[in-house]
């Protein structure tokens, strides 16, 4: 049974990121390299959704039907995974990279907005084309992108264009 689930597990994160990617792909082909959002794709706030939803009804399921059968730690695992949820739902909703020209606007999930000129990044980082990492002259971090954010590419391909080094 245990063999079974971690193979549904693993076809179901299969078919999500091939979901991402062609979503992905349909987007950026509409997108300005000049003028452009990235942000994370809607199915990751749509899974938070289900998580928080489910997680919590059934939280409240075990609190009207209590046949003692629930133990703490069973609240303990369903409480940890509605707030995942949760996570995942604030997450989506507030992290953001916006392009506008020769400025980029970074609002993380934790901290505060910040604005710089493309110009203020020095370097670049692509890790196994999954992962950009921008940083600054004294080589601190300015952002980091994944790659299931609409508009990956677009951004890679803006970078090199402004010729950015990058290095792997």
């Amino acid at each position: 049974m245990n063999g079974i689930l971690f193979i549904i597990i693993g076809i179901l994160v299969f078919l999500v990121l091939t979901f991402v990617k062609r979503t992905n792909q349909k987007a950026e082909k509409s997108m300005d390299e000049n003028n452009f959002v990235l942000r994370q794709p809607k199915i990751f706030f749509v899974i938070g959704v289900i998580c928080a939803v489910f997680f919590c009804s059934l939280i409240v399921l075990m609190c009207i039907v209590s046949n003692d059968s629930a133990e703490w730690w069973v609240f303990l695992i369903f409480s940890s995974c509605a707030i995942l949820g949760f996570y995942i739902i604030f997450y989506c909703v507030k992290w953001e990279l916006k392009i506008e020209g020769n400025q980029i606007i970074y609002t993380p999930f934790i901290g505060k907005k910040n604005s710089f000129a493309v110009s203020d990044i020095k370097k670049a980082k692509l890790k196994n084309e999954q992962k950009i990492i921008a940083y600054d002259v004294n080589n601190k971090k300015l952002f980091a992108v994944e790659f299931t954010c609409n508009g990956f590419n677009v951004l890679v391909s803006r970078l090199k264009k402004e010729q950015i080094p990058f290095e792997e």
